[in-house]
């Protein structure tokens, strides 16, 4: 926090990605994911396909791998990825922010 302007953070808990990342965008802005670009756990597969759970609702309420979103510039990508992993962190580049009215959205 000391090292980089963060823009946000997002804890993914209760309300899973879509909902967590949301409630951080300002209005006129949305995150927009992509699934692809992260490792899911086995166990949300397993969730998924025992509990006949649509791909949908499981990005509404589980965190399907993703515990912590932070925001950047683009230009401070390279940077904060860096302090990450020194810090012992997993770093996955899972969207970037445009202009729109969804808030979030995790597209396939």
């Amino acid at each position: 926090l000391e090292e980089l302007d963060i823009c946000a953070m997002a804890h993914i808990t209760g309300g899973g990605l879509v909902g967590n990342v949301k409630r951080v965008m300002p209005h006129g802005l949305e995150a927009v994911m992509n699934e692809n670009r992260w490792p899911q756990p086995a166990v949300f597969g397993w969730i998924r396909e025992n509990g006949q759970i649509d791909a949908a609702e499981m990005l509404r309420t589980f965190n399907c791998g993703i515990g912590m979103v932070l925001i950047v510039h683009r230009a401070d990508e390279s940077k904060a990825r860096t302090l990450l992993e020194a810090g012992g962190e997993t770093v996955f580049d899972i969207g970037e922010v445009q202009v729109g009215t969804r808030g979030a959205v995790v597209e396939r």
